[in-house]
């Protein structure tokens, strides 16, 4: 009865996140308690969130307990996107492997990220807000932003909208 209940659940949780969600073991009361609450499209988001995060902070994929962890804490006990980079930034591995602003593959190869994914962000808020290719300066202190800060793309473009710039070319936001 209890094996049966236990593949009940974990078919009922894939059939909520749909194919391509990597899912925990659904054997205790909580995690059949967040599953049941969360929407499909909050599991994706927080999946998309936490794979961005991943990506910029550690230049990697998340693997699947990573994901699972980090979509618990989304989930179910309220963590936002920056709090999973913030958790991210201070964990062990990225310590050990020195992504980062203050690497050395950041610093020669010119990108401000891991694989320069900082790189993209800004280059698509540039292109989306301002419609251009960004400077050399905006680059460099924007990529900044997003490495050492954890800036997301809609950080970035929040703060394009309030520049100067924006304000002279396009009017108030």
């Amino acid at each position: 009865m209890a094996l049966r209940t236990r593949i009940g659940s974990a078919l009922l949780a894939a059939a909520l996140c749909g194919p391509g969600i990597i899912l925990t073991n659904p054997g205790t009361a909580d995690a059949q308690t967040w599953y049941s609450r969360a929407s499909r499209a909050d599991i994706v988001r927080a999946d998309r969130e936490i794979r961005r995060a991943y990506l910029d902070i550690l230049g990697r994929e998340p693997d699947a307990s990573g994901l699972a962890s980090y979509r618990r804490h989304m989930l179910s006990e309220g963590w936002s996107a920056q709090d999973v980079r913030q958790a991210l930034r201070r964990s062990d591995e990225r310590r050990a492997s020195g992504y980062g602003y203050n690497s050395r593959y950041v610093r020669r190869a010119g990108n401000y990220g891991a694989y320069g994914f900082a790189d993209n962000i800004v280059r698509q808020a540039y292109r989306d807000v301002l419609r251009r290719e960004p400077d050399a300066a905006g680059m460099h202190d924007y990529g900044l932003r997003v490495t050492r800060d954890g800036w997301s793309l809609d950080d970035v473009e929040r703060a394009l909208r309030n520049s100067p710039e924006y304000r002279n070319r396009f009017g108030r936001y």
